[in-house]
């Protein structure tokens, strides 16, 4: 493949919105509208693991994409560099729920959806000591706008409450099925 064109068809503070023109192999050209974050393209999943209970973290968080509340997973964009993506992973989980986590391992940078976006992400895996005295009563610190509800769930629940919740109407994140449901022994 290559891209021959490439214009903008619509640009907020936050993403462009493009369409591409490529030329396949046969020599047939097509094109492809996606979306390109304008400034930080790298983003942090936690997923977070309490010791130790081995209950796992969730929120529930509104989000504008879909008018509604999606369950997931900690996340946030990386202020640093990729070498210390763990400092953010430890920073997006403090503000976003109030805990204090440590970084146990950092997968490889991985896409986030490449059919619409350019956004690219790492999936971090932390532990929080739920003996510590400042995960006794964690304080969220939460950006205008952010509305999220942390969620502990124990492990061996974490299907049957991910069913509960879609029955409800509550939008789950397609990673989580993934994780916990389809793979129930992660």
């Amino acid at each position: 493949m290559k891209k021959i064109k490439e214009e903008v068809l619509g640009e907020g503070d936050w993403i462009k919105l493009l369409r591409s023109t490529f030329l396949d192999p046969r020599g047939k050209s097509f094109f492809w509208e996606h979306i390109d974050r304008k400034n930080n393209k790298h983003a942090v999943l936690i997923l977070a693991t309490f010791e130790p209970s081995g209950d796992v973290l969730l929120i529930k968080q509104f989000r504008p994409g879909v008018n509604d509340f999606v369950l997931a997973l900690p996340a946030g964009i990386v202020e640093h560099s990729l070498d210390e993506v763990h400092k953010d992973a430890v920073r997006e989980l403090q503000e976003e729920t109030g805990y204090l986590g440590e970084v146990t391992e950092i997968s490889p940078v991985l896409s986030s959806f490449p059919a619409l976006s350019d956004a690219s992400v790492q999936l971090v895996q932390m532990t929080i000591d739920e003996n510590l005295s400042i995960n006794q009563n964690p304080q969220q610190d939460l950006e205008l706008g952010e509305i999220i509800e942390t969620l502990r769930v124990p492990r061996r629940d974490i299907k049957s409450f991910l069913l509960k919740e879609a029955q409800q109407g509550t939008i789950i994140v397609s990673g989580l099925w993934y994780l916990f449901a389809f793979n129930p022994h992660n």
